[in-house]
């Protein structure tokens, strides 16, 4: 079940005409508890790795913006499954290219996504259904499943599955080689600098204190209105409410139930209420041996149903998303 961030926007004069710095930028301040364990793509699952790589890379395909009612066109232009369900064929955009203003090509699909799986970081089993990833040619490229998955294209939007510049990570001591998990030395790098096609790049990751991000200049989709996002990290949520009143930070993605409804009514600011990207789950094994009764089925859907959704729902802001379902070591959607 996903837990709804509570994002406060201040709407303000400094915000509306763009933060004054000297070279005239406009830039947005943001608030929030950092969690970030890695910015490679490959290795890194946290929420704070996926606002980062959401910003700065992309996948072959995207949800829209304001919730995940439909799969649509990123880096792929449009794709086909076969009858079987088995084989996914994806047409680049001919018009994508990397922050460098390189052309992005099946090669570097079938690098990233073969890379994720045989690093074998946190996010790699999200790949684990995946048999083969073929170039058909260099804008064309196939991915084969090893069993039958409705939810795969889903799946692809996760941040996870970001197309990397292959050159570029190469070159900087990447590889999507079978042993790519003890002979993999990008991650330092990517830490550092991002390789990837989203409207920003990373400039620079200070763990635990600050990211800044800067506007690609190749973005090859609609340019993004600010030229640099900074992301601060105000662990307290309490710190954050004070700072967003005063004018320090631009936007609170961590605030309280509670703090929100103290902001209610304030004319300088504005509350955003909608899905996040934090899930709360609840376990229940399926082995016997380990779960008892709760493996039993029908224990569980007792369970689902006695639930407070309601409660939930008024403890994470009033709204109610999709829920996940969890099978042993894979999900759905």
């Amino acid at each position: 079940m996903k837990v709804l961030r509570l994002v406060v926007i201040l709407v303000a004069l400094a915000l509306i005409a763009g933060v004054a710095v000297a070279q005239d930028e406009r830039v947005l301040v943001i608030g929030h508890a950092e969690s970030t364990d890695s910015l490679d793509p490959a290795r890194g699952f946290t929420q704070t790795t996926g606002v980062i790589n959401r910003a700065t890379y992309q996948p072959l395909v995207t949800f829209p913006d304001e919730d995940a009612s439909a799969i649509l066109p990123s880096i792929a232009s449009d794709w086909d499954i076969s009858d079987d369900g088995l084989s996914y064929t994806f047409n680049i955009n001919p018009a994508a290219v990397f922050s460098d203003g390189s052309a992005i090509t099946a090669d570097d699909v079938v690098f990233s996504l073969n890379r994720l799986k045989n690093v074998s970081g946190s996010p790699a089993f999200l790949a684990g259904n995946i048999a083969s990833v073929v170039a058909d040619d260099e804008d064309t490229v196939t991915i084969n499943l090893v069993n039958l998955s409705p939810e795969f294209l889903a799946r692809l939007a996760n941040y996870a599955f970001s197309i990397t510049n292959a050159d570029v990570v190469r070159a900087n001591g990447g590889t999507d080689a079978a042993d790519a998990a003890s002979t993999d030395a990008a991650e330092s790098f990517l830490n550092s600098t991002s390789a990837g096609s989203g409207p920003y790049v990373l400039e620079s990751w200070e763990p635990q204190v600050q990211t800044v991000l800067v506007r690609n200049e190749n973005y090859w989709g609609e340019a993004p209105y600010f030229d640099r996002v900074i992301i601060t990290n105000i662990p307290e949520p309490a710190t954050q409410k004070v700072a967003l009143e005063s004018g320090e930070i631009d936007l609170a993605l961590d605030l309280t139930s509670d703090q929100i409804a103290g902001l209610e009514g304030n004319p300088d600011i504005s509350i955003f209420r909608g899905p996040g990207n934090i899930v709360h789950f609840l376990l229940m094994n399926a082995n016997p041996d380990v779960g008892g009764p709760v493996s039993n089925p029908l224990v569980q859907r007792a369970i689902r149903l006695a639930l407070d959704y309601e409660g939930y729902s008024e403890l994470w802001g009033g709204v109610q998303p999709g829920s996940i379902m969890f099978y042993g070591n894979a999900y759905s959607f």
